[in-house]
């Protein structure tokens, strides 16, 4: 059994998950709770911290991922070479690691820096580097400065990706 990434339709994570589920296919998606502020009035509700991504497991000898594309809500399994493409499983453990009872991911607990903090890049491209905190942009993404080349860059990532 191996994880792999479905991509979903806009805003149907939790509908897509529910559907692989009834086929009997094993799901996880990290969520978070987020403030929507509209017309002023505030609730709080429960977003996928991927949007539009979700992580199935499978076994690709015993059961048939093709199957995957064609439920309602999944636009299709991420594919290269017409395999679908691994994804770790650490990187899942990981972010069951983070989670709280209720099932979901504080992602406060990742913004608990200080600008001009230097942080290590754990994840892309630029795995390995340092680079310094700048702050947080209006998606709850981290920005930060990295020195690249000679010059520095301003990148921005997902908290999961800082440490």
């Amino acid at each position: 059994m191996q994880w792999y990434v479905v991509r979903t339709h806009v805003n149907k994570e939790f509908f897509a998950a529910q559907n692989l589920i009834k086929q009997n296919i094993i799901t996880y998606f990290p969520k978070y709770k987020k403030i929507k502020i509209h017309a002023r009035k505030r609730s709080i509700i429960t977003k996928a911290l991927f949007p539009r991504y979700i992580f199935v497991q499978i076994n690709l000898e015993n059961q048939n991922w093709s199957s995957i594309n064609y439920t309602y809500g999944v636009n299709n399994i991420i594919t290269m070479n017409n395999k679908p493409v691994k994804i770790p499983e650490t990187i899942i453990n990981r972010l069951k690691n983070h989670e709280n009872n209720e099932g979901l991911l504080d992602i406060n607990q990742f913004y608990t820096r200080s600008v001009g903090e230097e942080v290590n890049i754990i994840e892309g491209v630029f795995r390995g580097n340092k680079a310094i905190f700048k702050g947080l942009e209006k998606d709850k993404r981290i920005k930060v400065l990295l020195k690249l080349l000679g010059k520095e860059v301003t990148l921005s990532y997902t908290p999961m990706a800082i440490l």
